[in-house]
């Protein structure tokens, strides 16, 4: 059975008890900014359900796209005044608040997809990360958990690109952020951009860029397929989109809406997940289909990625984070990986 399927079925149950909410006048409004990504909208979606159904209508869940509300920066600043109660942004977005959050974008940092969404589900270590987050955020934001955004690849006009060696003279587009811009030139690109998703078409058109990295749907989403023909499959990262409160609406609420707003987030967040995947193997096939050169790394040159890339993130996070925020995270995987070889 697809995902999108289950999804739906489920859908069509929780929206019974909506149903049964409709004699309950909502007291409570929530707007929830989320991004155009195809798997954080099934989210947020689920999310409004689950939340209006299950707070018998005491909740009610406006959800907007937040590239109408302006930058990620803009977006978390009306979070942190209160002017909107809940945000899902990719991870880095808040980098400017808690610049320890870059080491989520470490490359290679995960070995499959089980540990990244493992160290997300480790009750010791989100803990951790929310209490830094508010400590970071004057008390103003909540973090609750995160969700995929994406694995990320490479996709250029040039190609295939198999090697660090074959991006020479390459003008790569990558996510704003000290981290991943560090990481590219130490790679010996080209030049290295950083800039919003909502730049990168411009950018394309104009010549700035001649490639991106980023996830294969977005990319396919956006339509830069159409113009960057290779596709080369080096998965340097996995990427978080965090799912973060205004604090003050979620400690003002009771404790039967707290918990309501705690599982609808706990679902939503395997619902991302979820959707994440089948959007990726989607648009895998949508450019086949359109006659994009996939480029899958042999083990031995994915290696070669790895040990290039790897020392270069470990390197970032040694000199620039706070040496106990990495301590936290490194500690967590261990736990994790610890419990996969029992």
């Amino acid at each position: 059975m697809k995902f999108t399927t289950l999804l739906n079925r489920t859908g069509a149950a929780l929206a019974i008890s909506v149903a049964m909410a409709t004699t309950a006048l909502a007291q409570i409004q929530m707007t929830y900014a989320h991004s155009e990504n195809p798997s954080a909208t099934i989210a947020a979606e689920a999310f409004k359900t689950l939340v209006e159904g299950r707070s018998g209508g005491e909740l009610s869940v406006n959800l907007v796209f937040h590239g109408a509300l302006g930058d990620d920066r803009d977006v978390v600043d009306q979070l942190t005044l209160g002017e909107l109660e809940m945000y899902v942004p990719g991870i880095h977005g808040l980098n400017a608040i808690a610049p320890n959050f870059q080491l989520f974008d470490a490359p290679y940092l995960f070995t499959n997809r089980r540990e990244f969404y493992a160290l997300m589900t480790d009750p010791e270590f989100v803990s951790y990360v929310r209490t830094h987050l508010l400590e970071k955020s004057n008390n103003q934001i909540r973090f609750m958990g995160a969700a995929e955004n994406s694995l990320r690849n490479l996709y250029s006009k040039a190609g295939p690109i198999r090697l660090p060696s074959d991006l020479g003279t390459t003008k790569l587009r990558v996510s704003p952020g000290p981290l991943n811009i560090a990481l590219w030139e130490g790679l010996g690109i080209g030049s290295v951009v950083g800039l919003s998703g909502s730049e990168r078409n411009q950018a394309l058109q104009t010549g700035i860029i001649d490639a991106v990295e980023g996830s294969l749907s977005g990319a396919a989403g956006a339509g830069h397929l159409d113009i960057l023909n290779n596709i080369s499959m080096t998965g340097h990262s996995y990427s978080y989109m965090g799912y973060i409160l205004n604090n003050a609406f979620y400690e003002g609420l009771s404790p039967e809406l707290q918990s309501v707003l705690d599982e609808a987030i706990y679902l939503s967040i395997i619902i991302q997940n979820g959707a994440a995947i089948t959007e990726e193997q989607e648009a895998l096939k949508l450019a086949q289909a359109n006659g994009n050169t996939v480029t899958v790394l042999t083990d031995e040159e994915l290696a070669q990625w790895q040990a290039l890339a790897f020392p270069i993130g470990q390197q970032f996070i040694a000199q620039e984070l706070d040496a106990d925020f990495a301590e936290a995270a490194f500690a967590a995987l261990e736990r994790i990986r610890a419990s996969y070889a029992k």
